[in-house]
């Protein structure tokens, strides 16, 4: 009996060490210590309409803007806790639709992030790519958004062309977009980030204020605000 039980405890054990192995390896994907298969995104837009910085239909009653510095913690917690439960309940039935506006506030290498997602939008890949960077994120300013990180993010994005992505973070199309987004966040008043606004037509954007980064903390915000 005694031996039964220590054995099935070396299996628990063996099983939570090829847990956190596998946890481990989806970030070494990015950070070069591995030569891992491409990481599983952490939230799926299959099938979902992508234009640009937009997610979700163009029909859809309200749009929630989303203010965002790759680099910026809150915006990876919201990505990770909150953004799932959104897409699935609210932008895949067609109830709303997200529009990300990129802000470098923490340093060079929220540019150099920010860059290659909006390259990405250029081909209608923002989100999946943008999502893969939140879900890679490291401590800011600490150097990792490196020549071979972005390659790596790029290659691990479904459906983008890596290349061409990469070839494009310097485009024109790529600076009028970030120009805009600062320029916009300028007039709403932006100074954080995540930051969020809902818009609807005919109605000037309405700030949403989350209690937390999560989906129940960020579904009542939006409630609220769309009730008013």
């Amino acid at each position: 009996m005694w031996q039964r039980l220590r054995l099935r405890r070396l299996q628990l054990i063996a099983a939570l060490f090829l847990l956190l192995l596998a946890g481990s390896t989806v970030l070494a994907v990015f950070h070069g210590s591995t030569k891992a298969s491409t990481p599983r995104q952490a939230t799926s837009v299959a099938a979902i309409p992508e234009h640009g910085m937009a997610l979700g239909s163009a029909r859809a009653p309200a749009t929630l803007v989303e203010f965002a510095d790759p680099q910026c913690p809150y915006c990876a917690q919201y990505a990770r806790q909150a953004l799932p439960g959104l897409i699935d309940r609210w932008v895949r039935p067609g109830r709303l639709r997200l529009e990300l506006r990129l802000l470098t506030f923490i340093g060079p290498d929220s540019k150099s992030a920010a860059r290659l997602i909006a390259a990405a939008a250029l081909q209608d890949r923002a989100w999946p790519l943008s999502d893969l960077a939140f879900l890679t994120q490291r401590r800011g300013n600490s150097g990792y958004v490196t020549a071979g990180y972005l390659r790596r993010l790029a290659r691990a994005t479904p459906g983008l062309d890596a290349g061409r992505a990469l070839a494009q973070r310097g485009s024109t199309r790529v600076e009028v977009s970030l120009r805009r987004a600062r320029q916009e966040a300028r007039r709403l008043g932006v100074n954080a980030t995540p930051s969020f606004y809902v818009v609807r037509p005919g109605r000037p954007p309405e700030r949403v204020q989350p209690g937390a980064f999560t989906y129940n903390g960020v579904a009542v915000a939006l409630r609220s605000a769309l009730q008013r």
